[in-house]
């Protein structure tokens, strides 16, 4: 059957529509190892659930893209290669390089150490009596935490990857690490039972980490996404942790401007 200019044209256009439609149903989120929050075995941990159920409520289908580390995730989200990475601190320097969306996650951030150390502080400043310190590259601390690091020039021992800090600690290589409570305990877990004993995470946090997703400011349509996200996650705050859904983007990021 042949077919005019005109009915080919309704067909190309009707095909070109329905791809649109498949692409908007469908959200990227670079991602990468951080046991229990995101593991690339399914059903790929607490986090990756959770937002997988906050887009299906809108028929959205989020496909997680792996990378080795967060570093990674960044750089490539930042390139518009993919929608959006989840889980991130609130930066001044992420508020220029994405868009950032209303919190979604809180997690507590504490120090690991060897059971057999005795381990005391009271602030910040106290962090200073206890380098070398254990940090993981591709992962963001907080502006406090930052500072007193660079006030009192503290010394760091930085990996690339966190289980590598448990390595360091076995080996009294650093006196403490600063990691993720749940994501320390987990790394703990891996490790072989003749030394899970041996390490340990101290009961008072560091401090509480507000989460939220960056979304890719070059991608077309970036503010609409942004704006359908933070839509979403307070329609549907249940689904994540609604005593942090509540709170407003300017809670977590007091420096936060109009962008």
């Amino acid at each position: 059957m042949m077919l005019g200019s005109s009915s080919f044209k309704r067909i190309c256009i009707l095909i070109a529509c329905c791809t649109l439609s498949a692409q908007a149903e469908t959200i990227s989120f670079a991602v990468a190892e951080w046991p229990p929050y995101f593991t690339k075995e399914p059903p790929h941990g607490y986090h990756a659930i959770a937002l997988k159920k906050l887009f299906a409520t809108e028929d959205i289908d989020v496909k997680f893209m792996w990378y080795r580390d967060w570093k990674a995730t960044l750089s490539t989200t930042y390139a518009g290669r993919h929608h959006a990475t989840p889980s991130w601190l609130c930066t001044p320097e992420y508020i220029e390089q994405f868009r950032v969306s209303e919190p979604i996650f809180e997690t507590h951030i504490v120090l690991m150490h060897l059971t057999d150390e005795s381990i005391n502080w009271n602030t910040l400043d106290d962090l200073r009596f206890l380098a070398p310190i254990g940090v993981t590259k591709s992962y963001t601390y907080n502006l406090a935490l930052q500072q007193t690091i660079q006030k009192y020039e503290i010394p760091l021992h930085t990996v690339r990857k966190d289980e590598l800090l448990t390595k360091l600690l076995l080996a009294k290589r650093i006196k403490v690490a600063v990691v993720n409570r749940l994501n320390g305990l987990s790394l703990i877990e891996k490790l072989p039972e003749n030394n899970r004993k041996k390490l340990t995470l101290h009961p008072k946090p560091l401090s509480n980490a507000i989460l939220h997703i960056l979304i890719s400011k070059n991608i077309p349509n970036s503010k609409q996404l942004t704006n359908k996200i933070n839509e979403l996650i307070k329609v549907q705050k249940n689904i994540l942790q609604p005593d942090i859904t509540s709170k407003s983007l300017s809670d977590s990021c007091s420096f936060i401007k109009n962008k």
